[in-house]
């Protein structure tokens, strides 16, 4: 299948002591028809001098261009844009392919348009071998596929998107679980070796590891593998203390807002959800913005708010009455929390203190 043009993409910046064994790799392919596209973030060492050796040898196969980007995942998409071939692969500038890999993988296609084909990757530590990496797809909720084995095909990108450049160190896995979604994404595991990657890369940096669980738990949360609340509860205790309660509180306040523009706007309000519910008369624990919030809500309907409950009563200005958690507390249809990081708590505190439902003002709005 010699008819099929391949394009392989290196992102590399400040290179020079591993980009020529990569160029090298590519160029020694035992398949020819390659495109070769180098993204180089501007480097200010000799990678670009070192690039412009080959030129001649890849007899205009060879495109690069070197300028600043806000990433690798930047600097992949550029390549992607830039690519012609039918079929796309990525390989980092200091990680390398078998001499046959790109032969292997276009021996796998099949005739489907859209279609994922990978394989085994050996992880490298300072030039040894240490593992060989032989994760599947259907794996993907737990860990990535070895990325340097992956080759997408074209109309792939194109129709179900790059990466997403927010993402900074796991987008790449972002976009193998958004293709696994997808029924007409043929994902194909070669078992053999495809290619080398080398340890020591920005995700395997000490100091990223607590960013990259972050990124993980993100793209997890985003693709429903875990629950948002257990997204919440996990991924700001990678964040100091006073920094984490910061970082939820404007994370919560934008998502619980964000869903309920959302439901505006399609015509529902939370006051139908409470009648269907039955659930006429309720208090709102939690009196803070979103309680008000909520309150205003539902002053102009028929459901009645009784009362608020809020550890911070007794400075809560408020057109119905508020009390302390530990007061004596009126039977009520339901109880809604606004508050999304201590609803566990909350809801075995007022569950001793009051006999009817305790509901997530969360859920309510995702169960809408």
């Amino acid at each position: 299948m010699e008819k099929v043009k391949v394009s392989i993409i290196t992102p590399c910046f400040n290179s020079k002591r591993t980009i020529r064994k990569t160029i090298e790799n590519v160029l020694y392919q035992t398949y020819q028809n390659i495109e070769y596209i180098i993204i180089d973030g501007g480097s200010t060492d000799s990678t670009v001098d070192i690039i412009r050796e080959y030129l001649e040898a890849f007899n205009g196969r060879l495109k690069y261009i070197s300028e600043p980007d806000s990433g690798i995942y930047n600097a992949m998409n550029k390549g992607i844009k830039m690519a012609r071939g039918g079929l796309i692969g990525i390989i980092n500038s200091d990680d390398f392919y078998e001499t046959d890999t790109v032969k292997k993988v276009v021996d796998h296609m099949t005739d489907d348009m859209y279609q994922v084909i990978y394989g085994y990757c050996n992880i490298m530590r300072k030039g040894r071998y240490v593992r060989t990496d032989t994760t599947g797809y259907k794996e993907l909720d737990k860990r990535m596929i070895p990325h340097p084995t992956c080759f997408v095909t074209r109309k792939t990108y194109c129709r179900y998107g790059m990466f997403l450049e927010w993402l900074k160190i796991a987008s790449d896995h972002e976009l193998m679980l958004r293709l696994a979604k997808e029924k007409d994404v043929n994902f194909i595991q070669i078992e053999d070796i495809l290619a080398n990657f080398s340890e020591g890369g920005v995700c395997t940096q000490p100091e990223s590891q607590q960013r990259f669980e972050r990124e993980r738990l993100i793209l997890l949360c985003m693709h429903g593998i875990i629950t948002k609340r257990y997204f919440i509860r996990n991924y700001f205790t990678s964040f100091n203390q006073s920094k984490s309660q910061m970082a939820y509180n404007n994370y919560n306040l934008f998502m619980l807002m964000e869903r309920w523009v959302k439901i505006k706007q399609q015509g529902k309000n939370i006051a139908e959800y409470l009648k269907k519910e039955r659930y006429y008369e309720i208090a709102i624990y939690g009196m803070s913005y979103v309680g008000k919030r909520l309150l205003d809500e539902l002053t102009q309907s028929d459901i009645k708010v009784k009362y608020g409950i809020d550890r911070y009563a007794g400075s809560i200005k408020s057109s119905i009455p508020v009390f302390f958690p530990e007061d004596k507390l009126d039977v009520v249809s339901a109880v809604i929390v606004t508050a999304v990081y201590y609803f566990d708590e909350i809801k075995e505190e007022m569950e001793k203190k009051i006999s009817c439902p305790i509901l997530s003002l969360e859920d309510i709005l995702y169960e809408m």
